[in-house]
């Protein structure tokens, strides 16, 4: 069995000059914080291996690394080759290369978002296992299963944990593909709890109607396009005046920064597309950047500014948006979740969810894969449409029992009031009243009641 052991610290003697060992106030040897083995490895030399201050977890890691070479001498375990003893970053720059020629989606590159994301997780991951060569990789799991309690202790979500070790995955079976290593060292690692910890809520018509006369023209522009198109922050950012087809009244989302990988075509309102015009003849989009940086004392960089830009989409636009939903009196989060700039994707999908589109249709306005993802994560329910739908189940049950009276709302109904031509339009007021459980049913003061879902119960049972 491995043996581990500290080092005792050496320091330079002002008596006799020479290095001895070191010793504290009271007389005891000073050692280094860390745990340390010496195991043969399967050629039979004595190699020295560095772990970290636990001691437990540095005698695990010990035992499992002198089992693999003693595999490794018996024939088990195939021998390594000679390109694992490359420097571990030499091959994540290879990587990366492969990744910005063809690492996407059937071949294509990777967007540079992502590359960014996975160079800094993989870097976060060198650091933490102190990774040098290639063959450091083998027997990480331990290492790499502490890390993650650290991480997670730290306040990081499930998802963002799994989201990090997925890049160190991806990288290792990278190198297994081209036999740089034998084995996935990390493939036994159990799974995440990636259950958010935040709910993006879906906005209303009325606050996206507030939220947009409330804020900066150029900053509504900005959340018109995306409340209605679904348009991705970094995908807005991306926009210039030729992805403007006049002709379909649809914008043009490239495959090279769409997350799906595919050229589409995204369809906006006649009069979203009027203004998206009028803003690109005015030319103001350039000058709203020069502003922006000169505030910021970055004069320097004026020539960073975007050519040819269609929105102004700065860096903090979630910041932005947040002041602006403050501003106007809007809560950030409530019992049904949160608001952030992907909120407004969140609030178009469930707007055309209730326009009535059948789910494929909804699936393919919000560019999605499945139309699980579209209904179980976009999707939201509303208080009103499942009151609409419970009194219309309870109409098919008591229509010929002739003691009930007409429900207080029916599905019908509750389409024609909801839904408009596009919720820019003039919002419909009407009351709707029955002999029902919940007596006289006010449909507008109803829909000020959303998103939170004990509210209207308890509206219901007091009227």
């Amino acid at each position: 069995m491995a043996t581990i052991f500290q080092s005792p610290v050496r320091r330079k003697s002002p008596v006799t000059g020479k290095m001895e060992n070191a010793i504290d106030a009271k007389g005891k040897p000073l050692t280094h914080g860390k745990w340390r083995a010496v195991i043969n490895d399967h050629k039979g030399r004595r190699k020295t291996y560095t772990f970290g201050t636990n001691r437990q977890l540095a005698q695990k890691q010990a035992v499992l690394l002198e089992a693999r070479e003693r595999e490794t001498k018996n024939g088990i375990r195939p021998v390594p080759v000679e390109t694992d003893m490359r420097p571990i970053w030499s091959v994540v720059e290879e990587y990366f290369e492969w990744g910005a020629a063809q690492g996407g989606k059937r071949g294509m590159p990777w967007i540079p978002t992502h590359c960014a994301t996975k160079r800094r997780h993989l870097l976060e991951w060198k650091e933490a296992l102190k990774l040098e060569h290639l063959t450091d990789l083998y027997g990480i799991l331990p290492k790499v299963e502490a890390y993650t309690r650290v991480l997670m202790t730290g306040g990081k979500s499930g998802t963002s944990v799994s989201i990090r070790v997925g890049s160190l995955r991806s990288f290792i079976l990278w190198c297994k593909k081209r036999k740089f290593l034998t084995e996935n060292p990390i493939e036994e690692i159990a799974k995440f709890d990636t259950t958010p910890i935040n709910i993006r809520r879906a906005m209303s018509k009325d606050e996206i109607k507030l939220l947009l006369e409330g804020c900066a023209p150029h900053r509504r522009l900005l959340y018109e396009v995306a409340a209605c198109s679904g348009l991705r922050e970094n995908e807005l950012r991306q926009l210039t005046p030729r992805h403007l087809d006049r002709d379909n009244c649809a914008i043009v989302i490239e495959r090279k920064w769409d997350k799906g990988r595919k050229d589409r075509l995204q369809y906006v309102p006649q009069e979203l597309m009027r203004r998206l015009v009028e803003f690109v003849d005015s030319g103001r989009v350039r000058t709203l950047y020069e502003k922006a940086l000169i505030q910021q004392g970055t004069r320097a960089k004026l020539k960073d500014v975007p050519d040819n830009a269609l929105l102004y989409v700065l860096r903090n636009s979630a910041e932005r948006l947040k002041a602006d939903l403050k501003a106007v009196g809007i809560p950030v989060k409530t019992e049904a979740g949160k608001l952030d700039f992907h909120a407004l994707r969140t609030a178009y999908i469930n707007l055309v969810i209730e326009t009535g589109a059948d789910l494929k249709t909804a699936q393919t306005m919000a560019r999605h894969a499945t139309p699980e993802l579209t209904m179980n994560v976009y999707g939201r329910s509303r208080d009103v449409a499942c009151r609409a739908a419970t009194e219309a189940v309870g109409n098919m049950i008591y229509a010929d029992g002739g003691s009930q009276a007409e429900p207080a709302i029916s599905h019908e109904n509750y389409i024609k009031l909801t839904q408009g031509p596009d919720f820019g339009g003039n919002e419909k007021t009407a009351t709707l009243s029955g002999e029902s459980s919940c007596g006289h049913f006010n449909m507008e003061r109803a829909k000020r009641f959303e998103p939170s879902t004990p509210t209207l119960a308890r509206w219901c049972s007091s009227h």
